[in-house]
């Protein structure tokens, strides 16, 4: 029988996770509440691809910044101001 004994009474498991779910999203919501009174406590934090800013008391995470290889970007040919684009002319086939 998975039980846990506390005082006379007989607590299962899941009663048990249960509980500890609510107590830890209260206090999450303590913490954010603070946060939100007087400000977050912000952090850098490192993630593998990624830096941000992260609350130390709420969890709160800032979108942060990607890290790594820059991206590949097409390159548009660049206009000069005051000429109009030649006109393309099709392919012979």
């Amino acid at each position: 029988m998975n039980a846990l004994v506390m005082g006379h009474r007989y607590w299962s498991h899941a009663i048990v996770e249960a509980l500890a779910s609510h107590v830890h999203g209260a206090l999450i919501d303590a913490h954010q509440l603070v946060c939100g009174v007087r400000g977050h406590t912000l952090m850098l934090a490192f993630e593998r691809h990624r830096i941000l800013l992260r609350c130390d008391d709420c969890g709160y995470e800032s979108t942060g910044w990607r890290i790594g290889p820059p991206a590949l970007r097409a390159v548009q040919p660049a206009r000069r101001p005051g000429v109009a684009p030649s006109p393309r002319l099709p392919r012979a086939a």
